[in-house]
């Protein structure tokens, strides 16, 4: 987990935290970059950070199976007969 890092450590640091998470450094510095402001005096905060990407994730719009109940109905039927949501799709995708 990446609680703080400081911009003068970065390079080192992205190094050594891409080994321990078993990812690349380029992912861990484009992850800093994004998510490390200037007003935060170069530090990075994991919570802020964490909020940050939420808040980018956010869907402009509402799910299919919140906006269509026959479509809900029948998804909530196939789940109740136990079945993954991998053949509720492929199911869906047939009819």
């Amino acid at each position: 987990m990446i609680a703080k890092c400081h911009w003068s450590t970065r390079a080192w640091a992205c190094v050594r935290i891409a080994d321990r998470l078993g990812r690349s450094p380029s992912t861990i510095s484009r992850e800093l970059r994004r998510n490390t402001l200037p007003h935060d005096r170069g530090v990075h905060d994991s919570d802020l950070a964490h909020a940050r990407a939420r808040q980018r994730a956010r869907r402009p719009r509402q799910g299919r199976l919140l906006e269509d109940e026959q479509l809900r109905a029948e998804v909530q039927a196939k789940l109740e007969l136990d079945w993954s949501p991998e053949q509720i799709a492929a199911y869906l995708r047939r009819v």
